[in-house]
């Protein structure tokens, strides 16, 4: 029985890297290609999924990304949901009162 790989949704389809070509120079990190469809039914088929990655800069719709490398020696794009936890509220601590007519004794 042939185990089915779950797709990430989290990596961008449509666009593709691969292995550049011996004889391309060595500011070349790599070949790819841009499939438009893919990566618009992408984005609308995982919206819900991407709304941590979506941003409006200038008017404009983004998503913010990563590049990372993967197992065939080419590169992956994968949108960056991450969202930074909110610090926690600072406790603030009150001085301590002196109150004669408490029992305490000092």
């Amino acid at each position: 029985m042939s185990e089915e790989r779950k797709e990430n949704p989290l990596v961008i389809k449509g666009i593709k890297t691969f292995k550049k070509n011996d004889n391309a120079p060595d500011f070349v990190v790599c070949d790819g290609v841009l499939t438009p469809k893919h990566l618009m039914d992408h984005l609308k088929e995982h919206a819900d999924l991407l709304a941590d990655a979506r941003q409006v800069y200038n008017g404009d719709v983004q998503f913010k990304f990563q590049v990372t490398t993967n197992d065939y020696g080419s590169l992956t794009f994968k949108f960056n949901t991450y969202k930074a936890k909110p610090k926690a509220e600072e406790i603030k601590s009150e001085p301590m009162i002196n109150n004669e007519n408490d029992d305490l004794p000092w």
